[in-house]
């Protein structure tokens, strides 16, 4: 029983570790497309993949919390799929203003 929750809470350590490092780094990714609205080395299915993972990672969480246990970690989980939908909208908020067309990087006044 002892080695169960020793290894239980090691698994959740390691997962809010994880979910921290990933969370460090979307504010300044949204702060850099914001102040720049420069989104050519962004990728849209990367992003999508991202913002898909988290949800689920959160809908996973959510199940565990109606089964009767809270865990806390849902709160990263929840910050980290807000941030990085918010970079995901600001990506094709910016994509369009520049008249970037779908599977294109480039401002369509500058592809021949």
């Amino acid at each position: 029983m002892f080695e169960m929750l020793a290894t239980s809470f090691y698994a959740e350590l390691l997962e809010n570790g994880m979910l921290l490092c990933f969370g460090a780094s979307w504010p300044a990714s949204v702060y850099k497309t914001w102040r720049t609205k420069k989104t050519e080395a962004k990728s849209l299915l990367f992003l999508w993949l991202v913002l898909i993972g988290y949800c689920c990672g959160t809908a996973a969480k959510v199940a565990i919390c109606i089964g009767g246990e809270f865990q806390p970690v849902i709160v990263l989980y929840i910050v980290n799929t807000v941030l990085v939908a918010a970079d995901l909208g600001l990506v094709m908020f910016y994509r369009r203003r520049a008249g970037v067309t779908a599977g294109s990087t480039a401002p369509a006044e500058t592809r021949a």
